[in-house]
């Protein structure tokens, strides 16, 4: 008994110090550098329509691609005729609500509001895969070019537009306006144009057909001896005569 009485007894953990010191490493907590603070300075949209606009081409016309449909009408009107007139779209275009969207803020609003009612059950486009736009834009025969020119920046379409058109500047700058288009490019084309039109460096086609009727109507007020008048009578005596042998009616000279 002395014996195992004087036998230390055999440590089963560490000392109390070096336990301390362990539990203190375990458990202290892991203090690291804070993390870099990025600022949330927002993408500019001139970037994001530049990168939109590299894919253009490939989208602009793309039935393919396409999740929604522009239906064109005549511009809102409070005359019954008009309103006749107005009830078939003048075309439809296939397009992209994320073009549509970035670029044009009355676009967007009228996605949104399409696609609430894309989700109710009881409308009439529910079970259509695009969502229809039906919009009246205050120039219509224009709005193509200027869609294209939101796709791809090109002038091409909106110059031939203006070269074919009368009152096309207008028109283009009603349309832009309408969309809400914040552009500045496609002003200095506007202006671009103006300047050469001012200048006389460029022609319209259609004034140029318009001026040849102008010197038409000219010529007959010009005509002092009578001689379109005694043609036009001359036309209506040969004109009776056909008539008349086509009827069998007799006829007398």
């Amino acid at each position: 008994m002395e014996n195992m009485q004087g036998v230390l007894p055999m440590p089963t953990t560490l000392p109390h110090e070096q336990l301390a010191r362990q539990q203190q490493y375990v458990w202290r907590p892991i203090v690291s550098s804070p993390l870099p603070c990025y600022s949330a300075v927002p993408i500019p949209d001139t970037y994001i329509i530049d990168k939109l606009r590299g894919f253009g081409w490939r989208y602009f016309g793309n039935t393919q691609l396409a999740d929604c449909c522009l239906w064109i009408y005549s511009p809102e009107t409070t005359s019954p005729i008009d309103q006749d007139k107005a009830a078939a779209p003048i075309a439809i275009i296939p397009a992209h609500s994320l073009f549509l969207k970035t670029m044009s803020p009355r676009l967007r609003d009228l996605l949104s509001t399409a696609a609430k009612a894309m989700s109710d059950p009881y409308q009439p486009y529910a079970t259509i895969s695009t969502t229809p736009l039906l919009i009246h834009p205050p120039s219509p025969e224009a709005f193509h070019a200027v869609l294209q020119w939101m796709y791809t920046a090109d002038v091409g379409a909106i110059r031939e537009f203006f070269e074919s058109h009368e009152n096309a500047l207008a028109s283009v700058i009603a349309n832009a306006e309408w969309l809400g288009l914040s552009d500045r490019e496609l002003l200095h084309v506007c202006e671009g144009w103006q300047g050469d039109l001012k200048a006389g460096r460029v022609q319209v086609r259609v004034q140029e057909a318009s001026d040849e009727d102008g010197d038409f109507e000219q010529d007959e007020h010009d005509d002092v001896d009578g001689d379109y008048e005694d043609e036009e009578e001359e036309e209506e005596e040969e004109s009776e005569v056909e008539e008349a042998d086509y009827l069998n009616i007799p006829h007398m000279y």
